[in-house]
């Protein structure tokens, strides 16, 4: 049986599930790829960028900016309540019900050349599909 949970290091913990996934479907074009940790951690790359879908919340915005800062958006999931999600949430309340359409929004503004260089998990995975058309 796969020992993800016990793993300290989530890139080590996301590369074993991924590669326990790929043995299991066992296809030459199928490339795993699992979220570290979920789709908000892209957010967190600029999540400035909220403010452009909540002008009225500039403040959780900027402090959400604070609270994360140094911080590799990929970590960031130390317990249920800091998750990437729960902390847009916290400082953005509305976000919670319109997660499905304001998170692929944002994130398409960040842009996937931004997207690659803060998430290097999700960087090579993407260059894992380029490498394929080489």
């Amino acid at each position: 049986m796969l020992k993800v949970a016990r793993r300290r290091n989530p890139y080590n913990k996301v590369e074993r599930l991924e590669e326990a996934i790929g043995r299991d479907i066992n296809h030459s074009r199928f490339i795993p790829y699992v979220q570290l940790h979920e789709f908000e951690v892209f957010l967190l790359c600029e999540p400035h960028r909220l403010i452009q879908m909540y002008p009225d919340r500039i403040l959780g915005v900027e402090k959400l900016i604070k609270e994360i800062d140094g911080m590799n958006p990929e970590e960031i999931n130390e317990k249920p309540t800091t998750s990437p999600s729960k902390r847009v949430i916290k400082h953005v309340p509305e976000y919670k019900g319109q997660k499905a359409q304001v998170g692929p929004l944002v994130a398409e503004d960040i842009g996937l050349d931004r997207l690659r260089e803060c998430c290097s998990h999700f960087n090579n995975w993407i260059s894992k599909i380029e490498n394929l058309i080489k």
